[in-house]
């Protein structure tokens, strides 16, 4: 992940005590799911377990956090598909570029790896090759 972004997380950590706070609304909400934050190091140790939490902070970093592991399960998607369905590819780019401008793809420098191949790879179509290419000019050094 980029140095901003680990910072920002880091920084959400110490501002909240290494999560050792209560961080559940207790508000009645749908339920999006289970998030943990967890931290244990030499200054503190704490858990924080929330579907939905009223601290714009952790809500915020929690969905981030969401939108890299989409990113991770992306970048697994273009893996299978390059080696088994290189048509099917021009598809989840074009998924992979939206997700990025409306917030549900982040950190795409984890992913950098297939980008490049796939920015490379003379044997998949153009547009997949500049999307990536895109992809790699305005991810996350």
């Amino acid at each position: 992940m980029s140095a901003g972004f680990a910072e920002r997380v880091f920084q959400a950590a110490r501002d909240h005590k290494w999560f050792n706070v209560d961080c559940e609304s207790h508000v009645k909400v749908a339920f999006q799911g289970w998030k943990k934050f967890s931290y244990s190091g030499p200054e503190g140790q704490g858990v924080c377990t929330f579907n939905y939490s009223k601290n714009k902070e952790i809500q915020a970093l929690g969905d981030s956090l969401m939108s890299v592991v989409g990113t991770i399960l992306t970048g697994a998607r273009l893996e299978m598909l390059l080696q088994h369905d290189p048509l099917g590819l021009d598809s989840e780019m074009e998924y992979l570029v939206q997700a990025v401008r409306d917030g549900r793809a982040q950190q795409i420098c984890v992913i950098r790896g297939i980008l490049v191949r796939l920015e490379e790879d003379p044997g998949v179509m153009d547009r997949v090759r500049k999307r990536a290419r895109v992809l790699l000019a305005g991810a996350e050094k």
